[in-house]
């Protein structure tokens, strides 16, 4: 990888790379499609620095992949699929950035909303917390990056309650969302739940930031590698662009 000390890389619209997904008839991508994308070309990942990664993955126990010819082409297959999905989970995201092997990744979300404020919620993940499980059944206490974002968003966007109600109403109401009449109480119940749930799915992240209702997003990924080195990756969405597909995601 050819990477500057602490210089930015450069920056595209993510509508820019939605509609390049949708005129490939591959549909719109989500948040993580959108970001894997946009750092894969700004490290400019080429087959051969990818191949090279993905056989350190393989080999790395820290993924718990059965050392088998058949576990580790399995897995490469798989997680190469996930990858390339305009719906990517959290789990093949991060899974993705495992390949890539940085010490630190810093998560950022600058919202811009409809009064023109901004504010600004991160959350880190340090290498130890790349390899973290996050499986509810195991590790029902741990919060995975999503989780942990969007309750700082919430609790420092949302009013209270009234607010909260009135914000989902407007969301439940929006005929773009799609909910009518039986939907529209599955709707509810199902994503309060989903945002609760600490191990959240990209889906339920990106229904909650529907629900907040910002104008624009600027979604940003710092990380960090040997010898100091730091890239900065960052998609920007105006929040009527925000996809969502589907119910949940299969993986989460």
């Amino acid at each position: 990888m050819s990477m500057r000390p602490g210089i930015p890389l450069r920056f595209r619209l993510a509508e820019e790379m939605r509609q390049q997904a949708e005129h490939a008839n591959q549909g719109p991508l989500n948040l993580t499609a959108l970001m894997f994308r946009r750092i894969k070309g700004d490290l400019n990942v080429n087959s051969v620095l990818w191949s090279s990664r993905m056989n350190l993955y393989l080999k790395d126990p820290r993924n718990d992949i059965i050392q088998t010819s058949r576990g580790r082409s399995s897995e490469r297959s798989n997680l190469n699929r996930g990858l390339t999905h305009p719906e990517m989970t959290i789990t093949n995201f991060i899974k993705g950035l495992r390949v890539l092997r940085p010490l630190h990744a810093k998560f950022m979300f600058l919202l811009e909303h409809v009064d023109g404020s901004r504010t600004v919620h991160v959350e880190e993940m340090s290498e130890e917390d790349l390899y973290t499980q996050y499986h509810n059944e195991r590790f029902p206490g741990r919060h995975n990056v999503l989780s942990k974002l969007f309750t700082e968003m919430k609790k420092t966007l949302i009013k209270d309650e009234e607010d909260w109600n009135n914000r989902f109403k407007n969301y439940l109401d929006d005929p773009v969302n799609g909910f009518s009449g039986t939907k529209r109480g599955s709707e509810r119940g199902n994503l309060n739940r989903g945002l609760s749930n600490p191990n959240m799915s990209i889906k339920n992240f990106t229904k909650g930031l529907k629900v907040i209702n910002p104008a624009r997003i600027y979604f940003s990924l710092e990380m960090t590698f040997m010898k100091d080195q730091i890239t900065i990756h960052e998609v920007v969405m105006d929040g009527n662009h925000l996809h969502v597909q589907g119910d949940d995601d299969p993986e989460e």
